[in-house]
């Protein structure tokens, strides 16, 4: 049974007996960074500021993730890694593997998908990939967004791209398949299309 189911039934258990105290967290948030790529006009660290202005100096460096993230495994199986824009980090393959390693079950990844298609690792370990998106008109997603012309139609192309992955990896089972392979073959045909079309 999964942590995150262990930790419901004691929940649930204590709670019937009066004796709950909420310890045992179903799933956690990590804010792996505050930087982010774009500067939304409602988005900001919970002061006021934008992300792309914080400042990022103490952020924690990747063994020092690991070791959070080993700590938090005795509590939970389920992560949901948000930000700012978690792919900002040069390490985020790294960390992603590492809580693979470590045995959660349950990883989800909340990003904007702008560079999506630079990440095979979140498609590899990720059960789930959130994509933010918040209207289908494009002008009006490039200034609410603060993107530089073209920029939304890259995330509809990443939001395809995480589309097919999710069909891809329902195959695996399939003899022969090559995840891998499939991962560079597919962001490869979305960069020449992408190409193609500007």
């Amino acid at each position: 049974m999964f942590q995150i189911g262990k930790n419901f039934i004691r929940h649930a258990i204590e709670w019937k007996l009066g004796t709950y105290k909420p310890y045992r967290p179903l799933c956690t948030y990590v804010y792996l960074t505050f930087r982010c790529n774009l500067s939304c006009v409602y988005c900001n660290d919970g002061t006021g500021q934008k992300y792309p202005d914080c400042d990022n100096e103490n952020e924690l460096d990747t063994q020092s993730w690991l070791q959070v993230l080993k700590i938090l495994r005795r509590e939970t199986d389920v992560l949901i890694f948000t930000g700012g824009e978690p792919t900002m980090r040069s390490d985020l393959r790294a960390i992603l593997e590492g809580c693979r390693a470590m045995g959660y079950k349950n990883l989800t990844l909340l990003t904007n998908a702008l560079t999506l298609d630079c990440h095979s690792e979140i498609f590899e370990t990720c059960n789930i990939v959130m994509i933010s998106l918040d209207t289908l008109n494009e002008q009006r997603a490039d200034s609410m967004m603060g993107m530089k012309p073209g920029s939304f139609q890259r995330i509809l192309d990443n939001t395809r791209l995480a589309s097919d992955m999710r069909e891809a990896f329902h195959q695996l089972k399939k003899p022969f398949f090559k995840p891998d392979k499939f991962i560079k073959d597919t962001v490869n045909q979305q960069r020449l299309s992408r190409d193609y079309h500007s």
